[in-house]
């Protein structure tokens, strides 16, 4: 009771340090030796207590403790060792997060654990408990080990002397330890570790012991490649060939062989599951070994093929049920068959004509005597049939003809290898059928459950291949079956759900071949439905679904009856749905598949189809079915074959009022679920919906707009209603004085949801198409909303830019929807027009309404036009507010009649007046936007040279970026118009003498590229973006980097295109690395004189797109040569400086090995970085700055350090012994921690 009263005091107190004096120690002292009560209860609740303690005493009574804990731990008495070492693992537990605590912890524990491990008198319990507490350290504190060097070493010697220990249980927890320790070990530990695995691998064992040994080694490897994968990647291919070498040789030995085959196997998959790189190991001697382990039966006496059939059922039991207590063979095996399964799922990209082997000796393998290595091998072959059915090779896609779509072409390229893979394992398509139904009538049920998963897979990686061999499978399934229910136990279910499985394949791949079984599939789903199991029950309901969609109609085209079936299945669902043990999930299942029938074969379903429908409908309300009834509804109004019938029609309409119930809740997923069948509905009832139901769909759509306060059923809403409009025209009319001002009030918001603009102008134009009164008043209403959303917006001017940003060009594009009939287009004109002169805000919305209607090609016939034009120009070059949307309606002007305006709009590409040139270029910019094909056409053409002729006449200067950006675009738009004809002008362009032209012809490209989204050009780009690409090496600064960055967005928009060519344009690009001091100039800046480099610009867009190449496509660069160019980099500009650590880090990832030769630069200049200070005056901005930086050289370090072999230069040795030493050691190592944690 007093250790309790003492937890509660110490819980509420933040620290006992201000106790009275000598209080807390005599408290620690006292509840220190009640750890040796006689009383269980009391020690643990001591151990509790001082738990507690620790974080709230003085660091002198916590160093009491740890002391009093530590000898202890190494005394004789085994009661008080095991409450010591029960209470510093749960003390380390405690103090993970304070790096003080753990610190003294380590300081003072350490050296005795070490201490007693290595002491040769101590028992083995004793280092038994020492490393208990060691390996909790490690793994729980590691980072404090660190802060000690010695200690650091110490540990190190200690676990690699324990390694080879002779007792197990100290091996076993050596490499435990190595595991934990790897995670902070220097380069040279590590490399000590590795070291001395592969000379225990390397070295021929002669004795057991030794083999002992061996075995130790490539456990530690496994426990390696778990626990620091990343670290472990260099020295991975060694190991695999290490491995290999001990499994040669243990062959010849009799007496460790299979217990070290295992082993290395358990080793080969934790290497190929995290460590070993795709493509960094030839895989071929690895699959040849698993498989030769695989097949390795030593004591197995099986009989020829020929004798088979004289193997009677009590012999086949016998064979099944064999074992053999002294053959542990059947465990290499097993291992095989687990580290194929490896193969398969993490290097399946890489494995090539090996998947032929492979699957020949899996399907050979079915046959397996032993349980546990068939179920394993089953198990990977389902792996491996189900990641073919998922992924594709791309080892075998052949090269493609560069005159196709290239947006297509990796889509094919995809389907292609996927079914070359697939012929890769078809041969074994027979053999493994036969196999896996003889696996399947067998009697272990484990294997039957298995046989059949893994032909499911079968059938669903071959599909229609599969056709030939339906029958055996179905005659095994006759087999299991013909000796009654098997659901009877847990595996006998499961055999139920596996075989569900298959059948639901074999619907979905092989249809055609099912029809004639479907007496045996009708009846064996129809049991399986009525099952108390809830698992089974919603698989198989599930398959009944498949087989109605996929099967039924086949028969019933070929005019077959299957009423009787249809009858059967509909009726076990119909019980299932009423059975009171029925879920929620069961029931929402019973009704899919009633549902289902309903949409597929309903004309067929007799009688029961007024049953089938009342049930539907009579659910409908309820909340535990609500979602699957609508779903049903939504399937079956609008379904082909059952549309036109009498009482599907009486069912729509039905369906409607209590549809239009659940739109009024507040279940947000119910409502978009309603909306969306109701839409289905009054599609496909059109015309035949009574006008009663539509006026009630009305007023429930005004209703919902009302309470909808944040419109996120707007879209929907508007939806349901253009459909009820264009079923009765009449209903518009309620709608425009109902519906639609709620609707408007959403178009003031910036936040408008997705949809809602578009779905309300598809409505507004339905109304405008059909009923003009209404279309009339539909622009007043809008225009009366507009002046109340100006008079509120008055008082908030500080939202007037924001505003006039965005609700003016909604409500121009409502109004120009609905402006669809002549006369409604001149009054709304009219009334633009006389709102031009008006406030800032009816003089935006009026510019946009005739740009809008000038978009629609709705001005045509406008009388006004030419003074439209010369308002909206002199608007335009008042330069204020009004500017873009004047733009706009110029646009739209433009469009309406092309040849009257443009020659005035050519009056403004005067390049010796550059802001008059951008004004006119805006205007272009406007209709280009919104051209048709033909118009584009007739602008491009007059069009055309007169851009070119001002990017001629200018230079690209900062002044002049938002011309030229704007003539990018214009001619990137116009390339559309004759995508073939551009595309050779600008080729033609791209070799002019004239720098302008040619920088000018790059920044359209890259414009081009980035407008393309469909990527309709990319058949004319194949062939040329390279030549465009190859202005990389040009004299002029500007052309360079404009080549520069049009490869920058080629590599994110066509990088199929640019792979093609890189070898040729990634020596063009590294030049741009090379600092030029022709191009520093030096400038005065008052009293200072500052250097300008004119040529950063450039060498940042180089490294920018650099790493892009290296994130699209490392393997098409020369990384070696790259190197060599990027490193002067740290050198140079601070930001080029992160560029190179973010391509170094790259580099380290992807290909490490190709970085030792420049390990002494890349040091020199990192050591650099990290010995930068900011200056005494610094700002927080700049200090913020360097420690970016700083912190960027830390991670290329931390990625560079596991890095086989660089513990040999000396460079990168004392660049780590500096940085332990830094203010950023303790970044260091927490950076070091978190990417060995991620990896």
């Amino acid at each position: 009771m007093a250790l309790n009263d003492l937890v509660a005091v110490i819980d509420r107190k933040s620290s006992l340090s201000g106790a009275v004096s000598g209080i807390e120690e005599m408290t620690v002292k006292q509840v220190i030796s009640l750890l040796r009560d006689h009383n269980a209860e009391v020690k643990n609740l001591a151990v509790n207590t001082i738990v507690s303690l620790v974080p709230k005493i003085s660091s002198s009574s916590y160093g009491l403790v740890i002391k009093s804990l530590v000898q202890w731990m190494l005394s004789n008495d085994e009661e008080e060792r095991d409450i010591a070492v029960l209470t510093l693992r749960t003390i380390v537990d405690g103090i993970s997060s304070s790096p003080k605590l753990a610190g003294t912890l380590v300081s003072e524990a350490a050296p005795g654990i070490v201490s007693q491990l290595k002491q040769p008198s101590a028992s083995q319990a004793q280092q038994n408990d020492a490393f208990d507490v060691l390996n909790s350290i490690l793994q729980q504190i590691p980072l404090s080990v660190v802060q000690y060097p010695t200690i650091h070493q110490d540990v190190l010697d200690t676990l690699l002397h324990s390694l080879l220990s002779p007792r197990a249980v100290l091996s076993k927890r050596a490499v435990a330890g190595i595991g934990s320790y790897s995670t902070i070990a220097s380069p040279e530990a590590y490399s000590i570790i590795v070291t001395r695995i592969s000379e225990t691998l390397r070295s021929p064992p002669s004795t057991s012991a030794k083999w002992l040994n061996v075995r130790t080694m490539v456990q530690l490897i496994a426990v390696l490649a778990r626990s620091s994968p990343r670290r472990l990647r260099p020295e991975s291919p060694a190991l695999v060939q290490h491995i290999l070498h001990v499994l040669s040789t243990s062959a010849n030995q009799e007496s460790e062989a299979e217990e070290v085959s295992e082993a290395c196997l358990h080793a080969l998959g934790a290497l190929f599951t995290s460590s070993v790189a795709p493509g960094s190991v030839q895989l071929e001697p690895v699959v040849q070994t698993s498989l030769a382990l695989l097949r390795y039966d030593p004591n197995y006496a099986g009989f020829e093929d020929e004798d088979e059939e004289f193997v009677d059922d009590d012999e086949e039991l016998i064979m099944e049920n064999y074992s053999d207590d002294d053959d542990i063979s059947w465990k290499v095996r097993r291992a095989a068959a687990k580290f194929l399964a490896v193969l398969v799922s993490k290097h399946l990209s890489t494995l090539g004509q090996l998947l032929t082997p492979i699957s020949a000796t899996l399907v050979a393998a079915i046959a397996e005597r032993e349980e546990t290595v068939r179920l394993e091998v089953l198990a990977t072959l389902t792996m491996l049939l189900e990641q073919l059915h998922q992924v594709d090779i791309d080892v075998y896609v052949e090269s493609v003809d560069t005159s196709t779509n290239h947006k297509r072409k990796r889509s094919v390229d995809e389907t292609s290898s996927k079914r070359m893979s697939v012929s890769l394992i078809e041969p074994q398509l027979g053999p493994a059928v036969e196999s896996l139904c003889k696996q399947a009538a067998s009697r272990m049920l484990p294997t039957r459950i298995a046989s059949i998963d893994a032909l499911a897979q079968l059938v669903a990686v071959f599909g229609p291949t599969f056709t030939p061999y339906t029958e055996p499978v179905f005659a095994t399934l006759y087999k299991i079956f013909q000796g009654g229910d098997t659901a009877g136990n847990v595996q006998g279910k499961s055999l139920r759900l596996a075989v569900v499985g298959l059948i639901e394949q074999m619907c979905l791949c092989v249809p055609a071949q099912l029809p004639g079984e479907l007496p045996f599939l009708v009846s064996f789903l129809v049991d399986t439905i009525s099952e108390t199991n809830h698992r089974n029950a919603l698989a198989v309901l599930r398959a009944s679904s498949t087989l109605v969609r996929c099967v039924f109609p086949l028969r019933l085209d070929a005019e077959l009856s299957v009423s009787e079936h249809i009858q059967r299945i509909y009726g076990a669902s119909l019980a299932r749905l009423e059975r009171n043990d029925s879920d929620q999930l069961l029931k929402n299942a019973c009704i899919d598949t009633i549902g289902v029938l309903v949409s597929c074969v309903g004309d067929h379903l007799g009688a029961s189809l007024n049953d089938a429908l009342s049930v539907i409908l009579d659910r409908l309300p309820l909340e535990v079915t609500r979602a699957s009834c609508i779903a049903a509804i939504r399937d079956i109004v609008p379904s082909a074959r059952v549309r036109d019938r009498a009482e599907v029609h009486r069912f729509g309409i039905a369906s409607i009022e209590p549809l239009l119930g659940i739109s009024r809740l507040s279940d947000h997923g119910a409502v978009e679920a309603s909306l969306s069948c109701l839409r289905e509905v009054v599609a496909a009832l059109n015309t035949r919906i009574p006008h009663s139901i539509l006026v009630a769909i009305v007023q429930t759509i005004e209703k919902n707009a009302q309470i909808d306060r944040d419109a996120k059923h707007a879209a929907a809403l508007t939806v349901l209603a253009s459909l009820v409009v264009q079923t009765d025209a009449s209903m518009s009319v309620a709608l425009e004085h109902a519906f639609l001002p709620s609707i408007y009030s959403h178009l003031v918001s910036p936040m408008l949801p997705a949809g809602v603009l578009e779905a309300l102008t598809a409505l507004l134009r339905v109304i405008g198409s059909s009923n003009q009164e209404v279309a009339f008043a539909t622009v007043q209403s809008l225009l009366s909303v507009w002046a109340s959303v100006c008079t509120e917006q008055g008082h908030k001017m500080e939202n007037q830019t924001a505003f006039l940003s965005h609700a003016p060009v909604a409500f121009a594009q409502s109004i120009s929807a609905v402006a669809v009939s002549e006369p409604v287009v001149q009054a709304t004109l009219h009334r633009a027009v006389a709102i031009l002169h008006g406030n800032i805000a009816d003089s935006v919305l009026g510019l946009h309404i005739v740009g809008s209607l000038g978009c629609n090609g709705s001005l045509v016939h406008w009388n006004e036009i030419g003074t439209m034009f010369g308002t909206a120009l002199h608007i335009y070059g008042a330069g204020d507010e009004r500017s873009g949307a004047a733009a706009f309606a110029l646009g739209g002007l433009l469009l309406s009649a092309p040849s009257q305006f443009l020659p005035r709009i050519f009056d403004f590409l005067k390049p010796a007046d550059v802001s008059l040139s951008l004004q006119g270029l805006r205007i272009v910019k406007e209709s280009l936007a919104h051209a048709s094909v033909e118009t584009l056409g007739v602008i491009s053409a007059e069009l055309w040279p007169r851009l070119f002729a001002v990017g001629e006449a200018l230079e690209l200067t900062a002044a002049n970026q938002a011309l030229f950006d704007t003539c990018y675009e214009c001619i990137a738009r116009m390339v559309f118009a004759d995508p073939a004809h551009y595309i050779d002008q600008l080729d033609l362009a791209s070799r002019s003498q004239s720098a302008s032209v040619r920088a000018f012809v790059l920044g359209a490209v890259r414009s081009t590229l980035t407008l393309d989204r469909s990527h309709t050009l990319d058949v004319v780009l194949s062939s040329s973006l390279w030549r465009f690409l190859l202005l990389l090496d040009d004299e002029n600064l500007t052309v360079c980097r404009l080549a520069v960055m049009a490869l920058h967005s080629a590599l994110y928009n066509r990088r199929e295109i640019v792979f093609e060519h890189i070898g040729v344009l990634i020596p063009k690009l590294l030049q741009h690395t090379n600092v030029r001091e022709e191009l520093k100039r030096k400038v005065a800046m008052g009293p200072f004189t500052v250097v300008i480099d004119d040529g950063l610009d450039l060498r940042k867009n180089t490294y920018e797109t650099l790493f892009t190449l290296l994130e699209k496509n490392h393997s098409t660069v020369d990384l070696p040569g790259l190197i060599g160019r990027i490193v002067p980099g740290l050198d140079d500009d601070d930001a080029i400086k992160q560029l190179v650590c973010l391509i170094l880090v790259r580099i380290a990832d992807q290909a490490p090995q190709t970085l030792s030769n420049h390990l002494d630069d890349i040091s020199t200049a990192l050591l650099s970085i990290t010995s930068r200070k900011a200056r005494d005056n610094a700002t927080k901005q700049e200090i913020e700055k360097i420690n970016e930086l700083v912190q960027a050289a830390l991670r290329v370090v931390i990625h560079i350090e596991p890095i086989h072999g660089v513990s040999i230069s000396s460079k990168f040795v004392a660049l780590l012994e500096h940085i332990q030493k830094s203010p950023y050691a303790e970044t260091y190592r927490s950076m070091a921690y978190e990417v060995e944690a991620d990896a």
